[in-house]
This record gives C-alpha cells, structure tokens and sequence, in this order.
C-alpha cells in the first residue's frame, strides 16, 4: 500500500477545526487558550533538517564553483571561525579575506553538525542551506583580515543541503504528535470548565534515557542518549558511545548527563575510554565494549531496497536514511533490507559497519504501547524490575525491537547478532564482526531486520581487514557533581556497583576527565551503565487483551505498522483523529 502524506491545508484543517466547536458551545475563554495553545505547538513541532553532505576534502573546481554560487563559505579553524571572501587558489594555497564568525552570529548556530542530518530553523533556512564549513583545527589564523591556508590542512568538508525526505517524513510524524497532543488539551479544557481535571497521558515522542553534553566551541553542545532501552533495573546495561571532536580544555574533557525527560535515571558508572591507534586507522566498539579496527570500509554492491534514491542512500553517511518499511524476506513479517556486499573468495570474517538510530515513530509507538497499561502502568514497571533477563531479552528479539543482523549461507539466513536500542535522539556508528560461512563465491548477502518503522539506517558498509592489537585505556572521572545539592558523584559513578547516581527531571552531573593533549592519534568513547524509569502516569484500565496480543512474536512490527497505515488514512482525509487518539 502506498503511504499517503497529507498536504499542509489538510493538515492546519484538521488542527483549528476544533476549534471553531469549542468557541461556539464551550466557554470563549477556553476557546482562546485552545486557540493560542495550538499556535505554540505548531510553531515548535514541525521540523526542518539539512545534510552535512561530509566529504574529507574539497578540489580548487569546487570550492571556487561554491563561491560562484554565492556560498557562504565558512572555515573552523584552531582559533575560531571566519567567513571567506575573494578566494583565490594558487598553488594548492587558499587565500581569502576573512570576516569573524562570533557565537551569538547567526552564522555559527548551525555550525558543527552531530550528525549527517541536522535540525535547523526555518527562519535561518537563508543561512542554513547555504553554508559550506571547512574544517582545519590544525592550524591557526596569523593575520587579523588575510587567511592563507594550504588546501592540505583540510581535514573535511560540510556542505550544507537541505534533507528533504527527513524534513517530509517529521512533518507528518509532528502532525501525529499534535492531533494527540490537542485531543489532550479538548478533554483537559473541557473537563476545567466543568468538573476537576484528570491527569492525561504523556505523548513526548523522545527517547527516553539520559542525554549527554559535550563542550566544545564555547558551550556545551548535545551529543546523544545513554544505555536507551534499559528501561527496568533488569534491563540495566553498559553503553558505548562514541565521541569525536572533543575540545580539550585546560587539560580536562567536560561533560554533562541531564535528565530532560519525566522519569527517574540511575547511573551506576560513567568513565572515559581511550584507544590510541595510528591516524589511518579507524577503531568502534561492539554491544559488549570488544574493540574492532577497520580502515575504509566497503559500501554495498546493491541493496533490495525497491527505488534506485533508496539503494544509494545506504553507501554514503548523507542524512537520508532507509525507515524499515518495506518487507524483503517472503518468510519474515518484519521491516527488512538485503545486502550484497564484495567478498574476497577466502574471507571467514568480517566487521559490519552501520550508522543508524532509532525513529521517533518507534518512540511514539512505544508510548501507545505503555499506555495499553493504564492505571497499571507504575506497578507492571516495578514487577519487570524483577523480571528474569533473558527472558525479556528474548521477547525484544522475537519482537525485532533491536536491529537484527544475518547472514545467508546455503540453508538460508543465519543469525549473527543484533545492533541494541540506541534511542532515536541522534544516530551513531556501530560495529559487528560476522562469521562468514564458507563459499566460492566472491559476494555475500547480509539482512538487517526490524520492527516496522522502528529503525533509521544511513549507512552500511562492510571491513574484510585483521583487527589490530589496541589497547583500551580507562579514564576515570576527576569531577562529578550534582546540580541539585552540588553533591560530588565520584565514588558513585567509578564502578558498575550497587551505588547509583540518581537523576530526576532537570537534574544533571557536571563531569570532567583529565586528559592532556596528545600529538598521537585517539578514539574516546564514554562508557557508561544504568537503567531508568518512566514517571508517566496513564489512565483507565489495562487493555488485557490488547496485552496479551503482544507475547506474540512480531506482535510490535504488525502493531506498528497497523497505527502508521490507520493515522496516515486519516490525516489523508481530512478526519479529525480525536477518536483515534482516545481510542488508543
């Protein structure tokens, strides 16, 4: 079936149709703050993003055919940020007027992009969209007006485009989001101006988990979320997120954890690792924190992704990602991509390289999902605290909640392993070594599997090369306090313990590692551990039978897909999904 967009007037019909209702048979005064609530909501939840569109350098053709375009060309450079003028190349020697790019200038809000795809706004949609940033932290400005940088010095290039299908694929998703948020604020409106109010469900579409800062260029900047998933005490897990770009400033590494969601977080350990290797050397962590080396990994021959823009998303970390929906295994009810990757005849292993995150649909059907538990919800948290592990490790992997990975051999698809929940605030790269299974063939055939809609890949490419001997080196916090009561967390973060770091809602730990700069080349990732709980508090009585639908395997994949076809239908038509929204 073809997934229906509605188009923007059906969209802002759907949203102030209401409230025509609500003026004429409610109270005026609840019909304006219904009114100026939605402008509010409007204005914050339709998103717009752009590619980085990273390459590792730029020809004398292209950066002078960009300046053509009238570009703003803007380079980051040890000591700050300057926009050039009047380039000119010789010699493989760029030389340029140049203009300071300062913090609170609208020209640096955008600058440093996390990721290959990227929110901005859409009043600096102006600026956005025609930047281009050249990175060479190396080197220095020396003349106040001139700059005269070899082209060498360039260590990568950002070109800024705007993300079409993202922006498209959020715009649809945030008019969900606020059809259930506004059918929240009719019963509360409603219910105010007659009886006392009811708490009503939470319908935040993040992704739940800690959130980590990093500082760098004067303050400190979103990175992404920690140990998602873990979302009882027995799901309590390790994280291994990898950092680049990190500023070291006076010979100390500085980060924050920040509970910006409604829930309670315990951490029981965050520290530093290091891994020193040689510069053309690339080195990632797999689920179990085992250290794996890969030089330039190998894209996909061909993908069984069915439009040809689908297929080469995947070969280049460019923002545009493939959202699992589409079935490409006949025996599998899952979202599905197939593989086929160059082999060396010879080869028994290999290491599966991903950049990937999970979607916000699959947080907004998470929701739905806890939401089943009404006034249940708290006490069946609790009970999973005690739950047996394994086997709730088994039923995400029955529901294909992680990103499953196989490989085909002769008897058909065999399981390799699983990318784990990661969350959907910011993608990252994984790693996974694959036992190849014998064969005189010179390709191989990998299949990534999920539940429907749950996962956003941007990229895989595949590394035939031998690990290198590494050897991971810990660094341990030297500062750890609580914003709350300024309380130091040292003792409570340096070991995986029966001590926790606790974090409620807009709390945080200011956390700093001393590390001196090296002239070596370095990976940092941060390690942590802990598990957290939902605050949220549903309504009504559990849906036993919905529940128990659930215990089945693949229940979630069909779940989902079955509320992304029944809301698509009805935003396409103009319904109002008030209805819809209740009866969830």
């Amino acid at each position: 079936m073809k997934r229906l967009i509605p188009s923007p007037a059906t969209i802002m019909i759907l949203l102030f149709l209401p409230i025509l209702c609500i003026v004429s048979k409610k109270r005026r005064k609840a019909g304006i703050i219904y009114f100026m609530t939605m402008i509010i909501l409007s204005l914050g939840c339709f998103t717009n993003f752009y590619h980085s569109n990273s390459k590792k350098t730029v020809s004398d053709s292209t950066l002078l055919s960009l300046q053509a375009e009238h570009k703003i060309i803007i380079v980051s450079l040890k000591n700050g940020n300057y926009e050039l003028r009047n380039i000119k190349i010789d010699d493989k020697i760029i030389e340029a007027e140049v203009d300071p790019v300062t913090i609170d200038d609208d020209r640096s809000k955008y600058l440093f992009p996390h990721n290959s795809s990227t929110q901005y706004k859409h009043k600096y949609k102006d600026i956005v969209l025609k930047t281009v940033q050249i990175y060479a932290l190396s080197d220095s400005l020396k003349d106040s007006t001139h700059l005269s940088l070899p082209m060498s010095s360039i260590s990568r290039v950002d070109i800024f485009s705007k993300d079409k299908g993202r922006t498209t694929a959020n715009h649809v998703l945030s008019a969900i989001g606020v059809v259930a948020i506004t059918a929240a604020i009719v019963i509360v409106i409603a219910a105010a101006t007659s009886t006392p109010s009811t708490p009503s469900s939470s319908t935040n579409q993040n992704c739940g988990c800690p959130h980590v800062y990093v500082y760098q260029h004067n303050n400190f900047q979103f990175k992404n979320g920690l140990f998602s998933g873990a979302i009882y005490s027995s799901l309590e897990k390790t994280d291994y997120l990898p950092l680049d770009s990190l500023v070291n400033v006076n010979g100390r590494y500085k980060f924050r954890i920040v509970n910006s969601e409604q829930e309670e977080q315990k951490i029981n350990q965050v520290a530093l690792m290091k891994i020193t290797h040689d510069a053309h050397t690339n080195v990632l962590l797999d689920r179990n924190g085992h250290a794996h080396t890969f030089d330039q990994a190998m894209p996909p021959l061909s993908t069984s992704l069915t439009t040809k823009d689908a297929a080469v998303t995947l070969k280049n970390k460019d923002g545009k990602s493939y959202w699992f929906n589409e079935k490409h295994d006949s025996n599998s009810a899952f979202g599905s991509v197939i593989l086929t990757f160059e082999k060396p005849v010879d080869a028994r292993l290999a290491k599966l390289i991903v950049h990937a995150k999970n979607s916000s649909w699959a947080a907004f059907i998470f929701d739905d999902f806890s939401s089943l538990f009404g006034e249940k919800f708290q006490q069946y948290q609790l009970k999973q605290d005690k739950a047996d592990k394994d086997k709730l490790d088994r039923w995400q992997k029955d529901q294909a909640l992680s990103l499953m990975v196989y490989v085909e051999t002769d008897k058909g698809w065999q399981f390799v392993d699983y990318f784990p929940i990661i969350g959907s605030m910011g993608g990252r790269d994984m790693i996974m070594p694959v036992s190849i299974p014998p064969s005189k063939q010179n390709k191989v055939r990998i299949k990534l599997e999920s539940a429907f809609m749950f996962w956003e890949l941007n990229y895989a490419g595949i590394d035939y090369s031998v690990d290198k001997e590494v050897k991971p080196e810990i660094v341990p916090a030297s500062y750890a306090i609580k914003s709350s009561d300024s309380s130091d967390q040292i003792s409570d973060l340096a070991n995986v313990d029966s001590h926790y770091s606790k974090l409620l809602q807009n709390e945080f730990i200011s956390i700093e590692f001393d590390e001196h700069e090296s002239n070596q080349t370095e990976s940092y990732f941060l390690v942590s551990t802990g598990y957290y709980h939902s605050l949220k508090q549903y309504v009504g009585k559990p849906d036993i039978g919905m529940l128990k639908q659930f215990k089945k395997r693949g229940f979630f994949s069909e779940y989902s897909e079955k509320k992304f076809d029944e809301a698509q239908q009805l935003l396409a038509k103009g319904i109002d999904l008030k209805t819809w929204i209740e009866g969830k």
